[in-house]
């Protein structure tokens, strides 16, 4: 069918593309609320998951690695996003990696990303650590031990 609306969501560290959308009792807001919510708009719901659990080990993965990897993945996925308004759900971590994949989209659009950028409408942050996190400072210095 012909989906007008994309909904992407992005989870954050030890996330889950699937379980962190899920309450306890099994409920998958992202379909089973949030799309009743949008009808009659027709909404396709996605989800994007990455190895957030590298965060804590010695690993090359970087914010804007993830968000380099999360853009490949939809531009090989552009047939399904042409002429679609994408919005953006990010939770803790995956709201950073949303906000760097806006940029390096829109900073590379015309000659990477030419389908892509132009249908983004927006992102709904949850959780997001936007100034940073004064945990994640401490995670730093207790690395710094090993």
């Amino acid at each position: 069918s012909n989906r007008l609306l994309s909904i992407i969501a992005v989870h954050g560290l030890n996330g889950h593309p699937e379980n962190t959308w899920r309450h306890n009792d099994g409920h998958f807001w992202l379909t089973e609320s949030l799309v009743d919510s949008l009808k009659p708009h027709s909404v396709s719901i996605w989800t994007y998951g990455y190895d957030a659990s590298r965060f804590f080990r010695k690993s090359s993965s970087t914010v804007r690695i993830i968000a380099e990897t999360f853009l490949r993945f939809l531009s090989g996925r552009a047939n399904f996003l042409t002429s679609k308004t994408i919005i953006f759900i990010g939770h803790s971590l995956g709201g950073l990696v949303i906000k760097k994949a806006i940029l390096l989209a829109k900073n590379n659009y015309k000659d990477r990303y030419p389908d892509l950028y132009p249908s983004i409408y927006g992102a709904v942050f949850l959780g997001t650590p936007h100034q940073g996190s004064a945990l994640a400072n401490y995670g730093t210095n207790l690395m710094r031990l090993f």
